[in-house]
């Protein structure tokens, strides 16, 4: 539950801002693999109508993710990002002790990671926009620090338990295979006796299972603690200049106009280039060209900057147009899932919104966000 924010929110000298542009890209990059894995889990279980191929469609991904995570280490052993470089330790050594030590070379658990990846990627989705709002707005919004600190009390014993039911099944056939098993001796001289040193991983696993019930309690119990202090701090904050009435206004304002811009955009982009047909007249996905792809990735854009010009005009605060520009994107995903494109197309479409929204803000107040 550390945060890997840096505490201070003042941008006095330009090493400051560099570093806050780095962190947001960092977490905002992170935010849309981990949205990317949860979506692709479900549609290969949809594709597939089975969860054990999930691990060969996604598998690729969240090891990706995961490799990328060590730099939240760095951040806080360098003092880039508040927390303890010990927590962020134990909490990226756990995750990934679990995928590249067992359910990388365990067939048997490569079958279970439907779940396992759902619910990792879940806490991710929710994490890493709390950063990045944080890191660009100052603060985040009540809604987002209620979802951030409430939704581990399900997520995170999910988590462990799908975690322990991976080094379970996998424990046979670590044993079997004598899987990362070192054995080797050495002698400190003639006179002396060899030594004998020696690493057993299933016995590792074994006490791993173990070290879960005691220290997930303690775990929990140590995140529940941060959530009080922040409930806590929730309650005595001071209320928003702007009424709620005011703020849903702004959020349903700005959602209608920036739908309404994203179908201009795109009637405007059908008749620039018209979409392939057949004989039925139905679009033919597989001639699109790149100039079809990218009219479709204007008219996000134009909407998501839309939608954050017209919500700000309705309320300066920042949640009406983080949440315009969160359900544009969940419905750009809806739209990609039905209609799937190229890799390039997924990644454009998803990193254009939040920012776009943002230049939004900043051209209807002449002020960045």
């Amino acid at each position: 539950m550390d945060d890997v924010v840096r505490k201070t929110n003042e941008v006095g000298d330009g090493t400051l801002i560099l570093e806050r542009v780095y962190l947001s890209v960092y977490n905002f990059v992170q935010w849309i693999a981990w949205v990317c894995v949860w979506c692709m889990t479900l549609r290969s279980f949809a594709i597939h109508a089975s969860v054990f191929e999930v691990y060969a469609d996604v598998g690729w991904l969240v090891a990706a993710c995961q490799r990328l995570a060590v730099l939240e280490l760095v951040h806080c052993a360098v003092g880039l990002a508040g927390g303890s470089p010990m927590a962020a330790f134990v909490q990226l050594a756990g995750r990934n002790a679990c995928f590249f030590l067992v359910v990388r070379h365990d067939h048997e658990a490569q079958k279970l990671v439907f779940p396992l990846f759902l619910v990792w990627a879940t806490i991710e989705i929710i994490r890493y926009p709390f950063y990045v709002v944080v890191t660009l707005a100052g603060k985040a919004p009540n809604w987002l620090t209620r979802l951030r600190y409430n939704a581990f009390i399900p997520l995170y014993p999910a988590g462990m338990l799908c975690e322990m039911r991976c080094y379970f099944v996998a424990l046979p056939a670590i044993r079997l295979r004598r899987l990362f098993y070192f054995l080797t001796s050495f002698s400190l001289g003639s006179a002396l006796p060899q030594l004998r040193l020696e690493f057993n991983f299933a016995r590792f696993v074994q006490a791993l299972l173990l070290a879960y019930l005691f220290v997930g309690p303690l775990q929990y119990s140590y995140m529940f603690h941060q959530r009080r202090k922040r409930i806590a701090d929730l309650k005595t904050a001071a209320r928003s200049k702007t009424s709620w009435s005011r703020q849903i206004l702004a959020f349903m304002a700005g959602l209608i106009s920036a739908f309404i811009a994203v179908g201009f955009g795109e009637i405007v982009g059908h008749l620039v280039a018209p979409p392939p047909t057949n004989e039925s007249g139905e679009v033919h996905m597989a001639n699109l060209t790149f100039l079809h792809y990218f009219g479709v990735i204007v008219a996000g854009s134009f909407g998501a900057t839309v939608g954050g010009m017209v919500s700000r005009s309705w309320s300066e605060d920042i949640q009406p147009t983080v949440a315009v520009a969160t359900l544009l994107l969940l419905s750009m995903i809806a739209n990609l899932l039905i209609i799937p494109g190229p890799t390039w197309f997924w990644v454009v479409t998803l990193l254009q919104v939040f920012p776009f929204a943002l230049f939004g803000r900043y051209l209807s107040s002449g002020q960045p966000s």
